[in-house]
């Protein structure tokens, strides 16, 4: 059984676009982002161009798509576009890309929230015997500091 919201075209191409930012980030950075694909899809893309392209032709697919589903595949869409631009080095500010690819605020949290915070790590940390074992596989040479 397949579920889909969109047109199976539709919804290669999405899978295509995962799997074509996928290759590039392996090709920039040594490291994969797509972690697994149940597809039979693999990545077509082969640079930035044919994926922004592809990226407009599934965006005119699901603009009319309503509620949930249309809502989630847009913010996907539009978080594959923006992680794109990332890859790319295009220098916007980083609460825009946080704000576009994850849908998250970007807002700083203040220096005496943090203070707090790690002051209550610290303790927690300070009676754990988790510093215990630490210090004893320190000592042994098997765990870096």
């Amino acid at each position: 059984m397949t579920l889909r919201w969109t047109s199976e075209p539709v919804g290669e191409a999405i899978v295509d676009i995962v799997l074509s930012l996928n290759e590039q980030t392996l090709k920039l950075h040594d490291t994969e982002t797509a972690s697994a694909s149940y597809s039979s899809v693999k990545p077509s893309l082969r640079n930035f161009d044919e994926i922004g392209r592809k990226i407009d032709e599934v965006e005119k697919e699901i603009q009319g798509l309503a509620g949930h589903p249309g809502r989630y595949l847009r913010s996907m869409v539009n978080a594959y576009r923006y992680f794109g631009r990332s890859l790319q080095g295009d220098d916007l500010p980083y609460a825009e890309y946080i704000a576009n690819i994850q849908e998250l605020p970007a807002t700083l949290i203040p220096e005496e929230t943090m203070a707090g915070h790690r002051e209550l790590v610290e303790k927690a940390w300070g009676s754990s015997a988790i510093k215990a074992a630490c210090k004893k596989k320190r000592k042994a040479g098997s765990l870096r500091h």
